[in-house]
């Protein structure tokens, strides 16, 4: 099985009893941004809404576009793309729906390694790409369009760049100066049920690794999904999730999986960022 990062957006409906589940205890040592603690979690599933769904409040989604990783060719990056779908969605919030910002991921497999934060293509956490993101910041993917591959070079052009025409008929491409950026004021992490919910219900989307089968890769289409692990499929206590697969797969880009049972290892280990008006967009 492979450990892959997924968006969680959350549409819930019915309430279950929360089990008790491995708490992640991950080390920030050395992350200067890991300084944000979740919303306060409600105290029973009563106090929470019994549906939510950040792509239909009141009829008004704050949904970004969905992003496929694997095109124009395989690159392991799911914990980038999971946690920058977030971040999107967390942006257009801010925005109260008015803005579509997508983060440059390019961007980030450019510079990341280089900066040691991740492996590019090659893995690593969600963490590292919020991590980058208080230090460094991030352009809109009008910087750079992802080609799904790591760079290993850090420079003002792989960071942002335009090019144009030129008499002769070929391209000239160079950096551009100062570009937008945006930065993450803090991230922190969280897990189970009721706490993801209220961070959900109260700031956003947040980012939470799990364990994906091939069965779930190559034969989900709708509906609930769960692994062959001798869970009962008739719970009703359901999740929407989204994952960087591309609108084609499963229900328009995203999953249903019960919650409340750490399935797959749903609800162990996620984190969630915070981004301020104060630090938008410079």
């Amino acid at each position: 099985m492979l450990f892959l990062y997924a968006l969680f957006l959350f549409t819930w409906f019915h309430h279950s009893t929360e089990l008790p589940i491995h708490r992640s205890k991950r080390s920030f040592t050395n992350y200067w941004g890991a300084t944000a603690t979740p919303v306060e979690r409600a105290k029973s599933l009563d106090e929470l809404p019994r549906d939510w769904d950040w792509c239909n409040v009141n009829g008004k989604s704050f949904c970004t576009a969905s992003w496929n990783q694997h095109i124009p060719k395989y690159c392991g990056s799911c914990y980038l793309h999971g946690t920058l779908a977030a971040l999107n969605d967390r942006l257009k919030i801010q925005f109260n729906g008015l803005q579509d910002i997508l983060l440059g991921r390019q961007v980030f497999l450019n510079c990341g390694k280089a900066r040691g934060l991740g492996n590019g293509c090659y893995g690593g956490k969600a963490y590292q790409v919020l991590e980058y993101m208080y230090r460094y910041g991030l352009p809109d993917e009008t910087c750079q369009n992802y080609v799904a591959e790591s760079s290993p070079t850090c420079n003002d052009e792989t960071i942002c760049q335009n090019c144009l025409p030129v008499e002769n008929g070929t391209l000239r491409c160079w950096p551009v100066k100062n570009p937008i950026l945006f930065f993450v004021q803090s991230y922190g992490q969280l897990s189970g049920e009721i706490q993801m919910m209220s961070e959900i219900y109260k700031r956003g989307p947040i980012s939470c690794g799990f364990y994906s089968t091939l069965d779930f890769d190559y034969n989900y289409k709708y509906g609930v999904y769960t692994a062959s692990t001798g869970i009962n499929n008739t719970l009703t206590s359901k999740d929407l999730n989204h994952v960087v697969e591309g609108s084609y797969w499963g229900e328009n880009g995203f999953f249903r999986i019960i919650r409340g049972i750490n399935h797959l290892l749903f609800e162990s280990s996620c984190v969630f960022g915070l981004m301020n008006a104060d630090n938008l967009g410079q």
